[in-house]
């Protein structure tokens, strides 16, 4: 599932929907009597606890999966976040926003971009990259003029953008492609794997 939510972006699906599977085994902060669960009753997006009983009342016109205990979600044309009881603790005020990992979420407003903190104040802005991902061991990737680099927490370009695709760090090493051919590189951008078909 694509943890975006974009203003304007229709949701087509059945009067009732129930996503049957947990929304993320990394959200380990949640004790299990809390899983929730989406529903999407009559256009609007809401969730229920494991027993079927209502938690948060269908009222959002998008939602995501919870993450470190805040999801996010649109209406009248704008996102925020929520934490599990329902209560909007960062106002619907950004144009796009996605799911919380490792205490930060990429969101933008108009041309300004960037990752706020769970007060939603913005903590890395960096309004010349054309997209930035999620962190993963403490890098996220960006694009820049159709190339892929890393940033670290502070914003910090630490791998320029030279990358035709980059996926997110996992042990310590990162798959990369140059010229249609793969490879993988460690936090500094050195070869661990030489780009191969």
């Amino acid at each position: 599932m694509v943890t975006v939510c974009l203003r304007g972006v229709a949701v087509v699906v059945a009067t009732v929907v129930l996503l049957a599977a947990a929304w993320s085994p990394a959200d380990q902060d949640a004790p299990a009597a809390v899983e929730l669960h989406a529903v999407h009753v009559e256009g609007k997006w809401g969730f229920i606890n494991s027993a079927g009983e209502m938690v948060i009342e269908p009222q959002f016109d998008t939602m995501h999966p919870f993450a470190e205990g805040l999801a996010p979600v649109s209406a009248e044309g704008r996102c925020g976040y929520i934490d599990k009881t329902g209560r909007l603790v960062i106002a619907l005020q950004f144009d796009g926003a996605m799911c919380f990992a490792e205490g930060l979420a990429h969101v933008h407003i108009g041309p300004k971009s960037g990752f706020i903190d769970k007060t939603g104040e913005f903590v890395i802005v960096e309004p010349e990259f054309h997209w930035a991902s999620r962190f993963a061991e403490g890098l996220a990737r960006y694009k820049l003029n159709d190339r892929y680099g890393y940033i670290d927490r502070t914003g910090k370009v630490v791998i320029e953008a030279k990358f035709d695709s980059a996926g997110d760090f996992s042990e310590g090493c990162a798959r990369v492609r140059v010229d249609r051919k793969y490879g993988f590189i460690d936090k500094e951008g050195n070869w661990i794997w030489e780009p191969s078909k």
